[in-house]
């Protein structure tokens, strides 16, 4: 489920790392300004005859925005870390000295503006193309879950309605980390050619991989949980599958409900009233170094350092939602 995360940090990298880092910000007349009151953030630098600038978006909300850049006769590209694609800006155009680039970005969405390749047009104009939602589905009712075996949790269970795995009756779901696989099939009767069809999960803790009808149609690890599943669509059944990876906090809590079987050399706070949070190993157990079964056979996890105790707070799991269908033009 992380994989998505590292070739973003991946892509990123291989841009940041080029060229010349320009500093922008201790001069009178930046290389870049926003022309709105948008907190966008930025940063510069020079390769050879291409200027590369990273912007992000530091926001909890989606934002349309306008930059300025001291640049003209070079044509404004959008490249897409999170995805590798590019593209030609889609609202530009030269005004004076500047190129003036409209942009709009999701929550905590980031992406580069590159200006390497010769272009003495004045641009398209700074208008994007408007995007109209006409419809919408709720994707309600019950859900297919799948755990995986060995790590306490019930094979398959059904839930009657979306809730965090942290808040279930079930101590090996309430207590699980890892992917677990949420199923649903779900019935579109006509599918009109000329929309798009966007998923969108709601709220999701903490990655999501999006299958339908077998084939992967994302791999979703920040919000906005949502991605475009027209081209997967068939008139009729649609099988919609959700692998969830949440994080490991709660197997680590949960193991502390059960009788220790690593020897701990006490925190500097420590009272017998208080939990052991803090505390380092003394050694490699024998059971672990000798590769034998573990004496306390509930516990899933081993770690050198003790982060939480048995009453230290849940981290909120799994597909919580709504989820929704919503159709575009």
């Amino acid at each position: 489920g992380a994989k998505a995360l590292f070739s973003y940090f991946g892509r990123c990298q291989a841009l940041l790392q080029r060229g010349k880092y320009v500093d922008d910000y201790t001069s009178q007349n930046p290389s870049l300004t926003v022309t709105d009151d948008n907190q966008l953030q930025w940063t510069h630098r020079i390769d050879g005859d291409a200027d590369i600038y990273f912007v992000a978006n530091p926001l909890d909300s989606a934002i349309t925005t306008t930059v300025a850049i001291d640049a003209i006769d070079r044509l404004p590209e959008i490249w897409y870390p999170e995805t590798g694609e590019t593209t030609v800006a889609e609202a530009w155009h030269k005004s004076d000295d500047k190129t003036l680039v409209t942009m709009q970005l999701n929550e905590h969405e980031s992406l580069f503006i590159i200006l390497r390749k010769s272009d003495k047009s004045d641009g398209p104009g700074l208008t994007l193309p408007v995007v109209e939602k006409v419809g919408s589905m709720a994707v309600t009712g019950s859900w297919q879950l799948n755990f995986p075996e060995g790590w306490g949790a019930p094979e398959s269970v059904v839930f009657d309605s979306l809730t965090p795995w942290d808040e279930n009756s079930d101590s090996g779901i309430k207590y699980f980390s890892g992917t677990a696989k949420y199923v649903k099939t779900i019935n579109i009767e006509n599918i009109d050619a000329e929309a798009r069809y966007m998923l969108d999960l709601g709220t999701v803790k903490n990655l999501a991989m999006v299958y339908v009808n077998g084939q992967l149609a994302a791999n979703l690890w920040k919000k906005p949980f949502r991605c475009d599943i027209t081209d997967l669509l068939n008139e009729g059944d649609n099988l919609l599958e959700i692998e969830v990876t949440n994080l490991w906090p709660n197997r680590m809590i949960g193991d502390e409900q059960w009788p220790d079987d690593i020897e701990w050399n006490l925190p500097p706070s420590y009272n017998s009233n208080s939990p052991m949070v803090g505390a380092l190993i003394k050694s490699v157990p024998d059971w672990l170094r000798l590769g034998e079964p573990r004496p306390e056979q509930n516990r899933k996890t081993v770690v050198s350092f003790k982060f939480f105790g048995k009453n230290s707070p849940l981290l909120p799991s799994g597909l919580l939602g709504p989820v929704n269908i919503d159709i575009e033009k």
